[in-house]
C-alpha cells in the first residue's frame, strides 16, 4: 500500500493546478469548513452552498496560497468572508421586502398599480393594520402617517432611536407575514 500524500504535497500540487489534489484537500477539510460555517449562523439548508462557494474561492486562490501557511485557518478565513456575503445578501432581501411594505404604509391611499403582482395587497394590508396591537399601530401612525423620524418617536416614547427602529422593523415584518398569510388563505 503506497503512502498517502501529505497535506503539504497536496497543497503544492493544487497550487500547480492539480484538481485531483485539490479534491483530496476538500475531502480532508469539508466537515471542518461546514461546521465552521454552521457555527457562524448559516441555516442548515444553506451551509452546503456557502461551503461550495468557500472551496470554489479557495481553488481560484490556490496559486496565491503561501506554502508556509496552515491551510485550515486560511480556509476558515475564506469561509468567514463567504458567510458575511451570505448574511449581507439575506439582509438585502429582507430590506427589499420591507421597503415594499414601508412604501405602501407611506401612502395614505395606496396606488393600485403597486399591487399588480399581489391582487388585493392593499386590502390585506389594511386588514393587517387593524389587527396590530395598540403600541405597534401607534408606531406605524407616527412613522408613516405623521412622517416622524425614529429620533422623534423615541423622544415621545422615552426610548432609544435604535429600539424604535427595531420595533418598526418587527412591525413591518409582522405586517408582511400577515399579508402573506391572507394571500395564501385567499388562494386556497
Amino acid at each position: 500500500m503506497a503512502n498517502e500524500p501529505s497535506i503539504g504535497e497536496l497543497v503544492q500540487a493544487a497550487r500547480g493546478g492539480n484538481l485531483d489534489a485539490f479534491g483530496c484537500l476538500v475531502q480532508m477539510f469539508q466537515s471542518q469548513v461546514r461546521g465552521f460555517i454552521a457555527m457562524l449562523g448559516v441555516p442548515p439548508d444553506s451551509v452546503e452552498d456557502v461551503a461550495q462557494d468557500t472551496f470554489l474561492t479557495a481553488w481560484k486562490s490556490m496559486p496565491d496560497f503561501k506554502i508556509d501557511m496552515d491551510l485550515g485557518p486560511w480556509l476558515r478565513g475564506i469561509a468567514r468572508n463567504m458567510v458575511r456575503r451570505f448574511h449581507a445578501r439575506k439582509a438585502n432581501d429582507a430590506r427589499i421586502q420591507q421597503s415594499l411594505v414601508a412604501r405602501v404604509l407611506a401612502e395614505r391611499e395606496p396606488d393600485p398599480s403597486l399591487f399588480e403582482v399581489e391582487a388585493g395587497f392593499g386590502r390585506h394590508l389594511s386588514e393587517c393594520l387593524k389587527r396590530l396591537p395598540v403600541k405597534m399601530a401607534e408606531l406605524v401612525r407616527a412613522r408613516y402617517d405623521r412622517s416622524q423620524s425614529s429620533l422623534q418617536i423615541a423622544e415621545q416614547t422615552h426610548s432609544r432611536p435604535e429600539a424604535v427602529r427595531m420595533a418598526l422593523m418587527r412591525t413591518r415584518d409582522a405586517l408582511r407575514r400577515c399579508v402573506q398569510e391572507q394571500v395564501t388563505r385567499e388562494s386556497i
